[in-house]
């Protein structure tokens, strides 16, 4: 007799359904062997254990010794290995072989977890980074003892997963979700945010994601069959997510069931099925307007794409190239093969089309690779980029010269300056693009391409100061996940379901005031600009230009084209009172 399904609440991190078989991602800690041994195994075991730890020193030696690293990077490097010496770790380990009689792994993994915590909790940022340089370092000692010739012992079960696979995880760090390649139909984990980049990159890839999936690890077991529904709750008949009114008060709620039976199978076919049909008719951009202006989506993407993400879209938005380097941190200290992702991103399936790549934008959750020699690793975006000159420089550098590789056209490759707040921030940046621009002209000897540079309206700083810093930026994008956050105080993995993040008054206030004040080009990104709830009081605010995610396009353009001359009147007014408005109740019942 077959169980009875089982069914889990969480919150919508990136819409869509999904049906597969569950690939549970465990810990570190989790992933490891854990053997009790036999007193006649353990000297056997203390000798893998020391030659692991020999086949690290050597490996980081050879690497250090190869010559291509600097100065900086190669004392990272020769500090990392002393940590092969550090009594805490080695000693330790070879302590809890001898005396518990646990396999190396396993007691590897015990003492990185101890350690790290007491590193975790220490306020002084040195102690914090000796913890980035520890994972490193112990990643390396358990993949020479598992034969795994990776930096985490879990991203070959990544790349290599069945087809349609769920991935169960406690959590995913942007760079373990860099590994996921196609097999992959969904998402879901235990913790997690709506707005952290985890579900960011869920969206760029069209992956339905849950997260906070209580008891998820506990109940999942490997194989078990399972259906997510990130669907919003939708008023109206029909399957698909859009144009349909979504029921905002319900917008974050998702489900996912184990063991579903008939009924959500079947309904998951015909979602797939309208999906498809809807796929077909296409995107167009720009859209014409009832008011005779047009509106135009634009894609956010963050890896070299293989095909056209979206046909009929006026280009890239956002192109997150921190994603590059996080995905491959060899870049950093390669210039040409730095140049030639750029080059092949503007002569692929974009050519011709324009692209504005955000600087590199490290920090919370995206850990900048714990191998390269950087300063005050606690900053983000500008202020990172400005503490390490030679990162901006060198990235600046290699656009310019992966542009002009590519033959692209003047205006087809825009910059954009992430996190700034000051505006000497804005001129640091302009003057350093300036110096670097004249560098690379002489030494091609020809001229480069017209580039423009924007900036990213992601501070309440920067919203409050936009008219002034239109003066030294040629276009602006308000990046709404961090402005929202930024507004009310709260982190990316913030447990607020979507109907507390993205209904603020505050927030719409803060758009209505830029597009005021503004005076250059804009466009709108994070995820209220791929709701198809909030559009027409968006385009009623006056924002004409969205950046979405690939998955996002087909909903928005259905939703747009749809509002005809009276539906776009009301928009107009809804965004009047959206303005007036003192909480997200209130936004949610103009709805």
């Amino acid at each position: 007799m077959s169980e009875s399904p089982l069914e889990f609440s969480g919150m919508i991190a990136s819409e869509g359904k999904a049906l597969g078989r569950a690939r549970v991602l465990e810990t570190i800690a989790g992933s490891v062997p854990h053997r009790s041994l036999m007193p006649q195994e353990v000297g056997p075991e203390l000798s893998r254990f020391r030659d692991a730890v020999q086949a690290s020193r050597t490996q980081m030696k050879e690497l250090i010794g190869a010559g291509r690293l600097g100065h900086e990077l190669s004392a990272i490097f020769e500090a990392q290995l002393l940590l092969l010496e550090d009594p805490m770790l080695i000693d330790e380990t070879r302590e809890k072989i001898r005396s518990r009689k646990m396999n190396a792994e396993w007691a590897l993994a015990e003492e990185v977890g101890i350690l790290k915590d007491f590193l975790s909790k220490a306020r002084n940022t040195i102690f914090q980074e000796r913890a980035a340089d520890l994972e490193d370092m112990s990643n390396r000692i358990l993949s020479n003892l598992m034969g795994v010739p990776e930096g985490d012992i879990r991203i070959p079960g990544l790349k290599d997963l069945p087809p349609d696979s769920i991935v169960v995880a406690h959590d995913l760090s942007p760079s373990l979700m860099l590994h996921i390649r196609g097999n992959c139909v969904g998402i879901v984990t235990e913790a997690g945010g709506v707005t952290g980049h985890m579900a960011i990159l869920a969206k760029s890839r069209g992956i339905p994601a849950l997260v906070h999936v209580a008891n998820l690890t506990q109940k999942i077991k490997e194989g078990d069959a399972l259906l997510i529904d990130a669907l919003p709750k939708v008023t109206g008949a029909g399957v698909a997510p859009a144009p349909m009114r979504v029921d905002s008060g319900q917008a974050s709620s998702g489900r996912l069931v184990c063991r579903p039976g008939e009924a959500d199978v079947e309904a998951y076919h015909v979602y797939i099925s309208g999906l498809r049909r809807r796929s077909e008719a296409g995107v167009r951009s720009p859209i014409s307007l009832p008011d005779g202006s047009e509106a135009r989506l634009w894609l956010n993407l963050d890896q070299l794409p293989e095909s056209d993400p979206a046909a009929g879209a006026s280009g890239v938005g956002l192109f997150r190239t921190e994603f590059l380097y996080l995905k491959d941190p060899t870049l950093l200290n390669d210039p040409e093969r730095q140049a030639q992702c750029y080059a092949d991103l503007f002569s692929g399936p974009l050519a011709g089309r324009p692209i504005t790549l955000r600087l590199l934008d490290a920090g919370d959750d995206k850990a900048y690779p714990p191998q390269a020699a950087v300063r005050d690793r606690d900053l983000r975006g500008v202020r990172f980029l400005l503490a390490n000159p030679n990162i901006l420089e060198s990235q600046l550098r290699a656009i310019l010269v992966g542009v002009s590789r590519a033959g692209a056209a003047d205006g087809q490759c825009r910059l954009m300056v992430p996190v700034v707040s000051r505006f000497e921030e804005m001129e640091a940046v302009r003057e350093t693009l300036a110096r670097v621009r004249d560098e690379v002209e002489a030494e091609l000897g020809s001229r480069l391409p017209e580039t423009a540079l924007g900036m990213m309206l992601e501070t309440p700083a920067a919203a409050l100061m936009c008219e002034v810093f239109a003066s030294n930026a040629a276009f602006f994008s308000i990046g709404t996940n961090d402005l929202t956050r930024l507004a009310i105080g709260v982190d990316r993995d913030n447990t607020l379901p979507y109907d507390e993040l993205f209904y603020q008054p505050a927030l719409f206030r803060m758009i209505a005031m830029i597009l005021e004040r503004a005076t250059v080009p804009l466009s709108i990104c994070g995820e209220i600009a791929g709701r198809p709830d909030l559009l027409p009081i968006l385009i009623g605010l006056g924002v004409r230009e969205f950046s979405v995610a690939p998955s996002a396009v087909l909903n928005c353009f259905e939703s747009i084209v749809a509002l005809d001359e009276h539906a776009f009147e009301r928009g107009g007014e809804q965004a009047r009172r959206v303005c007036q408005a003192h909480t997200a109740a209130d936004v949610r019942a103009l709805l």
